[in-house]
């Protein structure tokens, strides 16, 4: 695994000592608790970009759900917006089943993040699966459940989570470049919570975790999408351009203003809109060099991979090129 120098000093300053993550509500504010964790990794150089299969992203074809295997219902899964519940097919593995379109958006946006050197769940995108004994709320009578995300379970252990406004790797290029990948998604949801902290393979990634608030309109209550082409191409990727070390990319958060009653809250969504804010433009241009590896078919396949119709995969692939090609062109 090659670490850059950026990544090699933050590595340097964690094995001084266990970082400390703030974990406090979502968005980890005052009176926070602060809870020790094992130094980690936040990025990891993938070799030649061009080269890697952003189909399967972090999984494998031998690794992935068969679609007409026999899947059995385990538990639902409570909280959340989006429906969620545990299954486990018929080899014994475990994985866990997400409905809607946040099932089409993560998949597609883990293959982007994997391909730009970040750390992701296992995902794959099944038009239609069968799962004996799910609930009628999930699927059909005869235990029909369509247009579903398999996340693969079993193999990380979470151990927290971490904050944007605490990071441990505050300031770094890879850390920036993971900012700057919030706005290329759109990804309007940057709640604490989402971020996660996983021992996998002998190691501790910082990741974030659910990333199916994407490719729509960012904005606040009310006034933001999720997977809807028309929203993400429409909204501008910089919010300016014209500073001479930094850039500022649309994050739009801020709530309507009278939410401001419920001033806490208020606050923790007005503070997702500083994600994008003063990102040093070299650290852009290094992550528009990293991303211009990738071909049109390699883009395209991050949505096919989610279950997109040729058109709309096609129509997803034109924004996401065109925002590369304006940190290239930094």
């Amino acid at each position: 695994m090659t670490r850059s120098p950026t990544m090699a000093i933050a590595a340097v300053a964690l094995l001084s000592g266990p970082a400390l993550v703030l974990t406090q509500g979502q968005e980890g504010f005052s009176a926070a608790k602060m809870a020790a964790v094992p130094p980690g990794l936040l990025w990891t150089d993938r070799g030649d970009a061009s080269v890697l299969d952003l189909f399967y992203g972090v999984g494998t074809k031998e690794r992935a759900p068969t679609p007409h295997g026999k899947f059995m219902f385990v538990s639902d899964v409570l909280g959340g917006a989006t429906p969620k519940f545990n299954i486990r097919d018929e080899n014994g593995v475990e994985w866990r089943a997400k409905l809607g379109i946040e099932a089409q958006t993560e998949t597609a946006a883990s293959r982007l993040m994997w391909g730009a050197g970040y750390f992701v769940e296992e995902h794959y995108f099944l038009p239609r699966i069968t799962v004996e004994g799910v609930p009628r709320k999930f699927g059909s009578k005869d235990g029909v459940v369509t247009a579903v995300r398999l996340q693969r379970r079993g193999e990380t252990k979470s151990i927290g989570d971490w904050s944007w406004q605490h990071s441990a790797f505050q300031g770094t290029q890879e850390f920036n470049a993971l900012r700057i990948m919030m706005a290329l998604l759109n990804n309007w949801d940057l709640k604490t919570s989402n971020n996660s902290i996983v021992q996998a393979n002998g190691e501790t990634h910082y990741l974030v975790g659910d990333l199916g608030a994407t490719f729509g309109k960012t904005g606040g209550v009310g006034n933001r999408t999720k997977g809807d082409l028309a929203d993400y191409s429409s909204q501008s990727f910089f919010d300016e351009k014209d500073h001479p070390e930094e850039v500022n990319l649309t994050l739009n958060g801020r709530p309507f203003f009278l939410f401001v009653v419920d001033f806490y809250h208020y606050r923790q969504l007005a503070a997702r809109e500083k994600v994008g804010n003063h990102i040093p433009r070299t650290h852009a241009k290094w992550l528009g060099e990293r991303l211009s590896q990738f071909s049109e078919n390699q883009i395209l396949d991050c949505f096919r991979a989610g279950g997109f119709s040729d058109l709309e995969a096609r129509g997803y692939t034109r924004v996401v090129r065109s925002r590369i090609n304006e940190l290239s062109n930094l």
